[in-house]
């Protein structure tokens, strides 16, 4: 099974944000550029205050699959 992925980006940095703003989000995009489906069963974030989202069905070979990490001040 080959399982090869490309992310449009590695990384981001949200930059200063003013709490009073709330929750803000940043969207990275993963291509399975592999010949067999892709599943995503576990993203973590490099910081333990970003929360991942991300879709758990399968990604077709070609396909791209959203990951939203969000951080909330609060």
């Amino acid at each position: 099974m080959d399982c090869s992925v490309k992310f449009t980006e590695n990384n981001y940095d949200f930059g200063r944000i003013k709490e009073a703003d709330g929750e803000v989000k940043h969207t990275f995009y993963v291509e399975n550029i592999s010949e067999d489906t892709l599943f995503l069963q576990s993203v973590r974030a490099s910081c333990g205050c970003t929360t991942p989202f991300w879709e758990k069905e399968g990604v077709l070979p070609g396909d791209s699959a959203k990951i939203v990490v969000a951080y909330n001040p609060f």
